[in-house]
Formats: structure tokens, C-alpha cells, sequence
């Protein structure tokens, strides 16, 4: 009986030493996509990038979409914009549809960047809003979520891009 413990213990230590290290299950490891779309204008991060504008100033806003340089593809287009009227009140597959989009003009990209230009009185006027609220506890935050079509027909939906107004 000692003999078969023995020799049992043993092809299984053989057998477990001879398994091949196998690299095929994607959820074990990061998988880090080679199209990466940030926001190269963005002023802070709160899990999600920010951009400001200024009321006083106009309000003017401007929002950089910018391909990670190891990309070997270029931007082609924004080819759909959609914002919200309130916070948190779209999602990432709000630009999906093509139905009540903030912008369905397509904006075109140079290289590995874009950018979307709009204002706060265009921002009121296709929201039907007459003012934001930015004083208080809790700022007003557009929310902006977009589609980018690169030169190789992939879609990407970034990660949303807030705009935070200042007094």
C-alpha cells in the first residue's frame, strides 16, 4: 500500500511539473487595448477626465480627443456626440442610437487627434435649459459621451468627458 501512495504522490508531482504554462485566458490578465482615446485637454480626473470653461469668459468649450501614439491607426471622425441635460442621466451606449443626439454632424479628425467644439448657450439651447447651475454642493457637470471612427472603420466609445462650468 506504501508502494502505491508513493508511486501515486509521485505521478502527480510529475504530472503537475509537466503542465505547459497556459497564457490563453484573457481574464486573468489586463487586457489593455492598443486604441487608446483620451481627453488631451482634460484639467483634473475624478475617475472620469474633466475639462472646464468659464461663463464670464463666454463659454466656450473645447474637448481634445487624442489616440495613444503606439496606435497604428488615425482618428477619421467623431461621427457622434451626445450630451445630457442632467448628471448621469446617458450612458456609453447613448451615441449608439441615432435618435436625440446632441450633434450628428460628423466632425473630422487630422492624425491622431479631434476636436469637438461647442459653447454653454448652444448647450442650453439644444437642451432647452435656461440656466446651469454652478454654485452650491453638487456643480453642474456636462456630460459628453462620444463615437470616434478611426481610418480602419473601428468604433470607439471613449470613456465620458465632463465639462464643469465656472462662474
Amino acid at each position: 500500500m506504501k508502494k502505491y501512495n508513493f508511486l501515486l504522490a509521485l505521478s502527480l508531482i510529475l504530472g503537475l511539473n509537466a503542465c505547459k504554462q497556459d497564457y490563453t485566458y484573457l481574464s486573468l490578465r489586463d487586457a489593455v487595448p492598443v486604441d487608446v482615446i483620451t481627453v488631451d485637454n482634460a484639467v483634473y480626473y475624478e475617475r472620469i477626465p474633466f475639462v472646464t470653461t468659464s461663463q464670464a469668459a463666454g463659454g466656450n468649450i473645447e474637448i481634445i480627443l487624442k489616440l495613444a501614439d503606439g496606435s497604428p491607426n488615425t482618428i477619421k471622425e467623431i461621427t457622434r456626440v451626445n450630451a445630457s441635460s442632467t448628471n448621469k442621466a446617458i450612458n456609453a451606449t447613448s451615441v449608439q442610437t441615432t435618435t436625440g443626439l446632441y450633434n450628428t454632424a460628423v466632425i473630422s479628425g487630422t492624425g491622431k487627434s479631434v476636436s469637438f467644439k461647442t459653447s454653454i448657450a448652444e448647450y442650453l439651447k439644444k437642451k432647452s435649459l435656461t440656466t446651469l447651475q454652478v454654485s452650491g454642493a453638487v456643480p453642474y457637470d456636462l456630460q459628453f459621451y462620444f463615437l470616434v471612427t478611426l481610418d480602419n472603420g473601428q468604433t470607439i466609445i471613449p470613456f465620458e468627458t465632463r465639462v464643469r462650468p465656472l462662474m
